[in-house]
């Protein structure tokens, strides 16, 4: 797909969408934000489809909702070509429609036919679109009443280059091979065999081939054999590795296990090593919060053929498919997702009500940063975007809150230690999003007033304080994450630490580096990527300001934008 938008892109002549969704970037999935990003696309280049768009929302302050979005995308593309002399090409490629929600997938497609029938009613206008996927239920039926080109008809080609990734991954591992005596023309055969034996299917390709690379061969004849005696149907295939883990574990590590495998599955985004070591030390029922040791990194090689860390040392799994087996019966049903959002909540609440301890002005300078150069605070960014949404998510699920549950009461613990009233204008919030969800903690006082402020600082209602050179006495979730920047900034400037080897403080700078200059609005969908300088962040953060609008009829003036009002 990635090619073919590159050469359309690099013809000149059509203007190209874009988008791929993708479970390990879970607004990728999302139905709003793939509308916002084929209109941001689609209007990018067009300066009166802009200007249209500021009147519709800015000027006339029209809510934006997705109805509102659909509707511009369609008048978006029959405004395309104002030369009724030029016919405009415009190309939708969408990538990953299997794992958008499944209540979503027939939405985005019927959406995607309404564009396309949009530029069929200009006589200008040429619109095509590109859909990627497997063919599953609810979209299958749908879809295949369109022109459909299926890689079981290029079994040549496919095949052809499934042997050549297995060529360039058994490549790497040449020296293990020459140990076990094999020859070069022997690991050509087994290329061959395994192209031939995928049959189309790189995954299983991949499973086979990581299969190769993590377990350990005595002699030649169990590499050789391998392609013959590993399962052809991938659930058999995850079946099989499962047993493989689970028969090597006691109950213990089985809770450890299933605890990674949630984290991977349910987390709200893609955590990194260094966040998912954190989480995994919180995500227990102790009353004591201070984690005292780190999650190894050795646990994560024995969950290596399901799992894979990407080049950002974010986890995921090798596929979609892994974590649907694992919700299934013959996956033993081992993500729960309900059991996951309890225990990821926990973890958040924990990591903070930590964290409001050990970032306090009053607290060890000394002790803090050994503790957050140990890793213990990892998860601290992810905790401050998401516990008030685990708390949420919990007040409206079938089951409710259980106040006498472990993330309950440390979630509690933490709003009582925070101890601070939402002021009025932090009261003010986005009724459509947030108002219903609310009225189901109003019975807890403490912790009704800590998940609304938290909510308002995610607003541009009060977009940016300034930030104070000192470490300030905390009595927010904001102002609990400010202290944490501040001792992530201090701790990025040191050359040496007692106790911590260069090597290690190298490492520990590499990771954290992210966390230390993010946008200060947590709603915002960057809000977890890092800027170089302060100078970057408070540019971008510009972009956030609420516009002052001239209250003079007539008056044509631009916006002006202002960061304390």
């Amino acid at each position: 797909m990635a090619q073919i938008t590159e050469f359309l892109r690099s013809t000149g002549k059509s203007l190209v969408i874009s988008h791929i969704s993708t479970y390990t970037q879970p607004s990728s999935t999302e139905y709003d934000q793939i509308l916002r990003s084929i209109l941001l696309q689609l209007v990018r280049s067009d300066t009166d489809l802009i200007a249209y768009i500021h009147d519709e929302f800015i000027l006339r302050k029209k809510a934006v909702t997705a109805q509102a979005i659909e509707r511009i995308i369609l008048e978006a593309v029959r405004a395309i070509s104002n030369n009724p002399a030029t016919t405009r090409y415009v190309h939708i490629l969408l990538d990953g429609l299997d794992e958008c929600e499944k209540g979503k997938q027939l939405k985005i497609v019927t959406l995607l036919e309404r564009i396309a029938s949009c530029a069929f009613e200009s006589p200008t206008t040429v619109c095509k679109v590109l859909i990627s996927c497997r063919m599953l239920a609810p979209t299958s039926q749908r879809l295949r009443q369109k022109h459909a080109v299926s890689l079981s008809t290029e079994k040549v080609a496919v095949e052809r280059s499934i042997g050549f990734y297995a060529s360039q991954r058994l490549s790497k591992l040449r020296s293990r091979w020459s140990q076990l005596r094999i020859t070069d023309s022997e690991l050509k055969e087994l290329e061959l065999r395994l192209a031939a034996k995928a049959d189309g299917m790189f995954l299983w390709a991949k499973l086979v081939l990581n299969y190769l690379t993590t377990n350990m061969f005595l002699n030649k004849g169990e590499v050789i054999g391998a392609v013959d005696v590993l399962p052809r149907e991938l659930s058999d295939f995850y079946g099989r590795i499962l047993t493989q883990l689970l028969a090597n574990f006691d109950n213990r590590s089985v809770t450890r296990l299933q605890s990674i495998l949630r984290w991977i599955a349910f987390a709200k985004r893609s955590l990194r090593r260094a966040e998912l070591r954190s989480a995994l030390a919180f995500a227990c029922e102790e009353s004591e919060v201070h984690v005292q040791g780190l999650a190894p990194n050795y646990i994560f090689d024995l969950c290596a053929p399901l799992i894979e860390e990407r080049p950002d040392s974010t986890f995921a799994f090798v596929h979609i498919s892994v974590k649907e087996f694992l919700q299934s019966p013959e996956g033993n049903h081992i993500l729960d997702e309900t059991g996951a959002v309890h225990d990821q909540g926990l973890a958040t609440a924990s990591c903070l009500l930590s964290g409001y301890q050990v970032f306090q002005p009053d607290y060890s300078e000394n002790m803090r940063f050994s503790r957050v150069l140990a890793g213990f605070h990892g998860l601290h960014l992810y905790a401050s975007e998401y516990w008030a949404e685990y708390i949420l998510s919990v007040a409206v699920s079938d089951r409710g809150i259980d106040n006498g549950s472990a993330f309950f009461l440390r979630s509690q613990e933490l709003a009582s230690a925070l101890d601070t009233p939402a002021s009025s204008h932090e009261r003010i919030i986005d009724s459509n999003l947030l108002d219903g969800r609310l009225r189901d903690i109003e019975q807890y006082p403490e912790l009704w007033n800590t998940v609304v402020t938290t909510l308002a600082a995610k607003t541009t209602k009060s977009l940016i304080v300034p930030e104070e050179k000192d470490k300030h006495s905390i009595t927010s979730l904001s102002s609990l994450y400010s202290n944490y920047q501040r001792t992530v900034k201090a701790l990025l400037q040191l050359t040496q630490f007692p106790g911590i080897s260069t090597r290690d403080l190298e490492i520990f700078k590499r990771e954290v580096r992210s966390t230390a200059l993010t946008c200060r609005i947590v709603s915002c969908p960057l809000a977890g990527i890092y800027f170089e300088s302060e100078a970057q962040r408070e540019k971008h953060e510009l972009n956030h300001a609420p516009r002052i609008m001239c209250d003079v009829s007539g008056c044509g003036h631009p916006a002006l934008s202002s960061i304390t009002i």
